[in-house]
């Protein structure tokens, strides 16, 4: 191959170098796990949104079938819940899992997936709605997450993509936190006093 010089002759045969990769930056991982895109974004949209533009890589696994769209106006990846039995794969623990409280915690891959998570002391398990008592006996603490104005909209227009109207976006989410020994990742989590 001939190299060119900026004066216009020809320089040395060299073969040409392959340049090396950047490697990509660590991300933060939150998982999600809903059975109903409109439940989710109501109660965890702005939140969702909020991580995602703070650099978190955002995963929501719903039911097949289930419109998509919404979650992603949001900026979230959407993947079937029939594969959450890979949400949580050893190694590869997110920072954080998120749940609907009533996500059915009978079933097997459920279930074992959520005591994993609250094994990985560095997971952070988030639930929306009732409290639940993990079985451990470890505290569960409500927390609440103060919504960006951006996030308020975006959460508005995805609540609209489901509902077909546009509704008012209170300033908060509210949620309930166990599993986690350390400060929250992305210390937005606030304890509610």
């Amino acid at each position: 191959m001939a190299v060119f010089d900026s004066f216009g002759g020809t320089g040395i045969d060299l073969p040409r170098v392959p340049a090396l990769p950047w490697p990509s930056p660590a991300k933060y991982r939150l998982d999600v796990v809903a059975t109903d895109v409109l439940d989710v974004i109501e109660h965890a949209g702005g939140w969702l949104f909020d991580r995602g533009m703070a650099g978190w890589e955002v995963r929501v696994l719903i039911p097949r079938g289930c419109d998509a769209r919404p979650l992603r106006i949001l900026g979230a990846q959407v993947f079937n819940l029939g594969l959450v039995s890979d949400v949580c794969v050893v190694g590869h623990m997110p920072q954080a899992l998120a749940m609907a409280a009533s996500i059915d915690l009978r079933e097997p891959r459920t279930r074992r997936r959520l005591v994993s998570a609250w094994g990985h002391r560095a997971t952070e398990v988030v639930m929306w709605g009732a409290p639940w008592p993990p079985s451990d006996g470890r505290e569960v603490i409500p927390v609440r997450y103060a919504l960006s104005a951006a996030a308020r909209v975006f959460k508005a227009h995805a609540i609209a993509a489901v509902a077909g109207t546009v509704t008012d976006v209170a300033a908060t989410e509210a949620f309930f936190r166990s599993g986690f020994t350390g400060p929250s990742p992305g210390t937005d989590l606030q304890p509610v006093s």
